[in-house]
């Protein structure tokens, strides 16, 4: 195995783990919310979750087994204003996740 693809599999291996706790942090979010909306929200962060997990697998099985890269689809990026924040400014941020939080806590 050529060292490009023992540090490949090393990083691939990393972002499986991130992508499995980042998982069980929004089950663990849905399971004790109760706010409903944010139920599902949870529950579609944590399926993507385990999208990113299928897709990072899907690369890790092949780079151990046949020594190559897997091809994804192409996906064709949405238009965007660039000229527009992607995010809102860092006190707009907080006070959004302050007040969308408050009273709920994670157990």
């Amino acid at each position: 195995m050529s060292e490009e693809i023992a540090a490949a599999l090393a990083i691939l291996k990393q972002a499986m783990q991130i992508e499995q706790e980042g998982y069980e942090f929004y089950q663990k979010a849905e399971r004790t919310t109760q706010d409903e909306k944010g139920r599902e929200t949870y529950s579609a962060l944590a399926d993507d979750e385990q999208n990113h997990l299928r897709l990072i697998r899907r690369q890790y099985e092949a780079l151990t087994s046949e020594a190559r890269w897997v091809s994804l689809p192409e996906i064709k990026p949405t238009p965007m204003d660039l000229d527009k924040p992607l995010f809102p400014g860092s006190k707009e941020a907080l006070a959004f996740a302050e007040g969308f939080f408050e009273g709920r806590q994670l157990a």
